[in-house]
């Protein structure tokens, strides 16, 4: 289910069933992969919160990007 109303929607019957579970719910939880590495959700998940909020793809894309080019750079420095 995307969050843009423009996006071409799903109507299959599970889909009916999460989009009115989470219409009709008191909130929603959101859970990073649990295999993560702790340095990276930490920077990665205030990202998807504010996406949650704001809908910005752009904005959104490029933050993670620069996360991830800053996490692979320093990751490159450690294997060297």
């Amino acid at each position: 289910m995307s969050p843009h109303k423009s996006a071409q929607q799903n109507n299959s019957s599970l889909t009916q069933e999460a989009y009115e579970t989470i219409v009709n719910a008191e909130g929603i939880t959101q859970f990073f992969d649990r295999d993560s590495k702790k340095t990276y959700a930490d920077q990665i998940m205030p990202i998807i919160d504010a996406f949650m909020v704001n809908l910005n793809v752009e904005n959104t894309q490029k933050a993670l990007e620069k996360v991830r080019l800053n996490i692979l750079s320093h990751q490159s420095f450690k294997n060297n």
